[in-house]
């Protein structure tokens, strides 16, 4: 008679030896105690502040009184000059429209006048129409042997420094006369009257 008993109870106590080492090398679970990081937030309004913010600027009203500077007061007669065929300003005067301000500028043009706005930089014409019934100062610009920018040459020699206020053609005593009106550095006007055919001032 054959005994299984024995070598089956010593394999049983075998693998439970194993097992039991086993379970003894296994390193223990670890639980991740890691806390999620604190999520910062701003105070209410901040960020809506940053991202609508928005660099803004207003028209500025230039000091009453004060000219135009001379340098565009050129470029703007020039500009204005070449808006028609043969033009020919006669009128300059610088105003504030929509907030702005323009150069208005009467051009004579082939016996048409025209009405030319032009920046403030004098670089640029604004807006342009033409005068349904041209006035007496458009045969006067044709007749001028000196135009509107060498008369304001002048009349700057006698004024140094000045800024321009207005520019127009008349006539005095028979005499077609550029009609410079300045502003000195110091706040007073001045208006030296030139020539229109010899661009000497007219009675200095």
């Amino acid at each position: 008679m054959r005994h299984w008993g024995r070598p089956a109870a010593l394999s049983l106590l075998a693998a439970a030896l194993v097992m039991s080492g086993c379970s003894e090398d296994a390193a223990p679970e670890q639980t991740n105690t890691t806390a999620p990081a604190a999520e910062t937030t701003s105070p209410p309004g901040m960020a809506t502040a940053e991202m609508t913010t928005a660099e803004t600027t207003s028209p500025v009203a230039a000091p009453a009184g004060k000219g135009a500077p001379v340098d565009a007061v050129e470029r703007a007669l020039q500009t204005a000059a070449g808006a028609v065929p043969n033009g020919r300003p006669f009128d300059l005067e610088l105003e504030t429209e929509d907030g702005r301000r323009v150069f208005d500028i009467e051009v004579a043009s082939d016996g048409n006048e025209f009405e030319v706005r032009v920046n403030e930089a004098g670089t640029e014409v604004v807006g342009q129409r033409q005068a349904g019934d041209p006035g007496d100062d458009v045969a006067k610009a044709e007749a001028a042997q000196v135009d509107a920018t060498r008369a304001l040459q002048t009349a700057l020699e006698r004024e140094p420094g000045a800024t321009v206020d207005e520019i127009q053609i008349d006539t005095e005593r028979d005499v077609i006369v550029w009609q410079i009106e300045l502003v000195r550095p110091d706040g007073s006007e001045a208006e030296i009257d030139v020539d229109a055919r010899s661009g000497a001032i007219a009675g200095g």
